[in-house]
């Protein structure tokens, strides 16, 4: 069996596999939305947006990014106290919500803005040692 990629029309996320899985892996799309990479288009970003769902996606996009922040400054706090799980934990939960800013900006069509350096919140990352474990 040939390894194909396959892109989602949902978020445009690649998978690479055999066959596509029953889900998408990032946002969850039905397989029927998995097509081969060269059925793909780009274009299918470009719908036309009401205003109530730009300016949803817009605070969306605020919600992602601030959520990036968070589990950026939890992930160092982490790093600081010798957690090595909850560092790659909060570091993982990270990607993922810059992986969503990226798909609400697709849509958006504005490019993913750059973290600003921020100051990590005290009670943001108290509690980022207190569980271990999955």
């Amino acid at each position: 069996m040939k390894t194909k990629l396959f892109r989602c029309r949902i978020c445009g996320d690649p998978y690479i596999g055999v066959v596509p899985p029953s889900r998408c892996p990032f946002c969850g799309a039905y397989a029927k939305y998995l097509v081969d990479a060269t059925e793909w288009n780009p274009d299918e970003f470009n719908v036309d947006l009401s205003e109530v769902t730009k300016q949803n996606l817009t605070v969306a996009l605020a919600l992602e990014l601030d959520n990036t922040a968070f589990y950026t400054c939890a992930s160092a706090a982490a790093k600081k106290a010798g957690d090595e799980y909850m560092q790659a934990e909060f570091k993982a939960l990270m990607k993922i919500e810059r992986e969503h800013a990226s798909a609400v900006c697709k849509f958006l069509k504005v490019s993913v803005p750059e973290l600003l350096e921020s100051t990590c919140n005290a009670d943001a990352t108290a509690n980022s040692g207190v569980r271990h474990g999955p």
